[in-house]
């Protein structure tokens, strides 16, 4: 019976410790969406000034501008993943924490 006891802590903690981490992680998505939102809104308006330049300016602005859209890019695919990443991680966790919380109190119930 120990080892149940042991076993629905272990449960318990792991599942704390993904719900905690993924909370963390939540909230550097929420950072980087708002990065990406402001080099968007940045390039946006470099796109706009560069449309009214000459043309070799506009030529070589472009080749800047689309080496940021690629690294935007980039970006949205990590938040996206890390957004998945944080999303199961809350999932297993409450898993683990409702099945350490029901291991323990079955330990309880048949001690008394």
């Amino acid at each position: 019976m120990k080892q149940q006891k042991t076993f629905g802590l272990i449960l318990l903690v792991v599942g704390a410790v993904l719900i905690l981490s993924a909370l963390y992680i939540k909230g550097e998505v929420k950072k980087g969406r708002q990065q990406i939102a402001q080099t968007e809104f940045a390039t946006g308006t470099t796109r706009k000034f560069l449309s009214s330049q000459g043309s070799n300016v506009r030529r070589y602005g472009d080749k800047g501008l689309s080496y940021i859209d690629d690294k935007v890019s980039e970006g949205k695919t990590d938040v996206h993943f890390y957004e998945k990443l944080a999303y199961g991680m809350i999932i297993v966790g409450a898993i683990g924490v409702i099945v350490g919380i029901y291991v323990l109190c079955k330990k309880r119930h048949e001690d008394a």
